[in-house]
């Protein structure tokens, strides 16, 4: 994890799981190397199971952590970049 600035962090998602707790209002992925490929995002608003993203199409920015629990994020095949978003 790598503080930006007040508002955030980064984090590289690669073949370990991350997580996002509810402390974070919002995370998004983005697609730093091609294609990635089985992303699994769980306990989240918008959940993915085993998906596709390649760079040219952001479908897995401006996610919430489900109230009271905490987001996994896991990635079988590529590299993306997670943001955590502390501020509303």
């Amino acid at each position: 994890q790598m503080p930006i600035d007040d508002a955030g962090e980064l984090e590289i998602v690669s073949d370990s799981p991350v997580y996002v707790r509810d402390i974070f209002p919002y995370f998004s992925l983005y697609n730093i190397d091609g294609i990635a490929e089985g992303i699994t995002i769980k306990d989240a608003f918008y959940e993915l199971n085993n998906s596709t993203l390649t760079p040219d199409f952001p479908l897995a920015i401006s996610n919430e952590p489900l109230p009271g629990k905490t987001a996994e994020i896991t990635v079988k095949k590529g590299t993306l970049l997670l943001m955590r978003v502390f501020d509303k």
